[in-house]
């Protein structure tokens, strides 16, 4: 089943995350955001949402616990005033590049394991659970 074949990956990228996870004190979710905000240098608030679909209580509270300790700042948008930027501070982007690091372990890994084929369809398999997380 194509479920439980993409939750057991899901399981095994979580394991393989953890002592990284706790070394930085971040949770799972906590990490990607940090991930994704040093890939990216900082975004608007509702690109977080939309990128992650999270719900925006739950968003918001990522966030403050991001910022209580330092590792992002928020500060108004400079095109809009109704928006909010978030940008990763020096010590979020070294934890935000130590995890971006782990994840480019499993991506090489995984390429060097598996023919571009399996991954394409690997792509579209997720692509389309991901389209039924933006449906809700």
């Amino acid at each position: 089943m194509t479920v439980w074949t993409i939750q057991w990956a899901a399981h095994a990228i979580g394991l393989w995350m953890g002592d990284t996870l706790r070394q930085e004190n971040l949770s799972q979710g906590e990490a990607h955001v940090m991930a994704y905000l040093t890939l990216t240098g900082g975004c608007a608030m509702n690109d977080l949402h939309r990128h992650f679909g999270h719900r925006r209580s739950t968003l918001t509270n990522l966030v403050d616990r991001l910022e209580a300790r330092a590792l992002l700042t928020r500060k108004p948008h400079p095109q809009s005033r109704r928006s909010v930027m978030v940008e990763p501070t020096a010590t979020g982007r070294q934890s935000g590049e130590i995890i971006l690091a782990r994840l480019r372990e499993v991506d090489a890994w995984v390429r060097e394991a598996t023919a571009p084929e399996d991954r394409s369809g690997f792509r579209r398999v997720t692509e389309s659970i991901w389209g039924l997380v933006h449906e809700r």
